[in-house]
């Protein structure tokens, strides 16, 4: 094997890999320069609506506020609050960064800190195919799919943790294949401290954790499996042990993971006990409840500019003989009012309490009146939703009316190869999961059990969420496609 390493290890292959990435990073960032906006304008840092809540409470801590996010005056909070709405997963590259150099340059020194890693991964996850199946031109393929799928690696330039979690992921793989052909314990203490990070960054990545601990019970004996757990378990024990220390002397509550959005977002409305309740009833119908995609049943209820009506966007199946088109445009008016500061205060809160209960009460009654769809067609539909839905409009950069030809063709191009990856790659996982065999078949159930949590159970559908199953969707998507052309090659 180390003779074949050796072929995917050459100079040469990572001088031209490195060389690719680069011009690629180059040539998005010259792209992104133009759309920057807010913190951190005309720079390579690019900020989306996520990235305050990510490096705001790094700030403040080595500012020496304390892990914490600024006040809304207007809700009568102080100037600094104590925040866990996210774990300071970005802590360990930011927080240095910004200490000796200052907000703009470290905000820079992040985008090519994260090209760095970034490029790294790339180059690990051809290692993981090969070992996974030993092929080389399986790797080399590998390396080079990854490589342009710039949905990914976009997340590079911008304040956000996408792309680190992706990247710890794979690295967290690795390790563990490293572990398993070595048998050498700080391999699988990596393993689990990459796993441990990628779930700082990205709690959902804790989903993999099952099949984690699927692997490591196989184990020969039972005195090696206690061994293995601890190695693996011990760093994100130690993470999570530090955070909820911290929470609770900080903030009186245990908080496990990630505090609740309506205590971390109090700003937001689609967060209040109105918001989380209409969220609640379309994730019953198996729809979509980001109010901020155009036509989406969230977009319907809670958009200040909805793009459709009530009556003209919603499906007839979501009603019950408890309340149709009508009620649930009373329904939105009880929302808008709730969230209109010209309003009294006294009525606001009155319209948040109707919109909370009308809500609950349409949930209950399509729940009894509709349970087959409630609890399974709308599970289905939602995980369809999260795989074939919308890829993002403006990534990597928006069509507009003046958008340039080769921007057209680059768009065009990375949204035929993002669906060409989820049903091949989608198709190779499944496959992958009857035929193979050991590692190699319960790695392909993380991002199946991945789809299930957070289409099915979570109803968190943004096309973001499926960005983690790309180094996955590649590997086993070529796997499939090299045994179907050894099938039918000429015998």
């Amino acid at each position: 094997m180390n003779s074949n390493l050796n072929f995917i290890i050459s100079r040469r292959r990572v001088f031209i890999l490195l060389a690719a990435k680069l011009l690629l990073f180059l040539f998005f960032a010259n792209e992104l320069s133009h759309l920057s906006t807010a913190e951190v304008t005309g720079s390579l840092f690019r900020v989306y609506d996520d990235t305050k809540s990510y490096y705001q409470p790094i700030v403040h801590l080595v500012d020496g506020n304390g892990y914490s996010r600024d006040g809304f005056a207007h809700l009568g909070e102080p100037d600094i609050v104590p925040f866990a709405g996210r774990l300071p997963g970005i802590l360990p590259l930011f927080a240095p960064l910004y200490a000796l150099f200052g907000h703009t340059t470290a905000c820079q020194l992040m985008v090519f800190l994260q090209f760095i890693i970034g490029s790294l991964s790339i180059y690990v996850l051809g290692l993981i195919a090969y070992r996974l199946f030993q092929d080389k031109a399986l790797a080399l393929w590998a390396m080079g799919l990854y490589l342009v799928s710039y949905q990914v690696h976009i997340y590079e330039h911008a304040g956000a943790t996408e792309s680190l979690s992706i990247a710890f992921t794979i690295f967290s793989i690795y390790s563990f294949l490293a572990f398993r052909d070595k048998k050498k314990g700080y391999f699988l203490l990596l393993a689990g401290f990459f796993f441990a990070w990628s779930v700082a960054l990205r709690p959902i990545m804790g989903s993999f954790g099952f099949v984690w601990m699927w692997i490591l019970w196989k184990s020969p004996t039972k005195k090696m499996i206690v061994r293995h757990m601890f190695y693996f378990w011990a760093p994100l024990a130690l993470l999570l042990l530090s955070w909820n220390l911290r929470n609770y002397l900080t903030m009186d509550r245990i908080i496990l993971l990630e505090d609740q959005w309506e205590i971390s977002y109090p700003h937001e409305p689609e967060y209040g006990p109105d918001g989380m309740a209409i969220r609640q009833l379309i994730r019953t119908w198996g729809g979509d409840m980001l109010y901020w995609t155009d036509g989406s049943m969230g977009n319907i209820l809670m958009g200040p500019k909805p793009t459709k009506t009530v009556k003209d966007g919603l499906p007839q199946r979501i009603y019950t003989p408890d309340y149709q088109a009508d009620s649930i445009i009373l329904l939105r008016q009880y929302y808008m009012a709730a969230n209109d500061p010209s309003l009294s205060d006294s009525l606001r809160i009155l319209s948040e309490v109707r919109a909370t209960e009308m809500a609950h009460r349409f949930q209950k009654s399509y729940q009894q009146h509709k349970p087959v769809d409630a609890y399974l067609g709308a599970r289905i539909r939602l995980i369809g939703k999260l795989i074939f839905g919308r890829v993002r409009h403006d990534l990597p950069f928006p069509f507009q009316p003046n958008i340039k030809p080769y921007q057209y063709l680059i768009k065009a191009s990375l949204i035929l190869l993002h669906y060409v990856l989820i049903v091949v790659g989608l198709a190779g996982l499944v496959v992958g999961f009857i035929r193979l065999k050991g590692l190699a078949r319960l790695l392909a159930c993380m991002p199946l059990l991945m789809i299930l949590v957070l289409g099915a159970g979570l109803g968190m559908i943004e096309e973001r969420y499926t960005l983690p199953l790309y180094p996955f969707l590649i590997i086993y998507g070529l796997w499939l496609m090299r045994m179907t052309l050894l099938h039918f090659a000429p015998k």
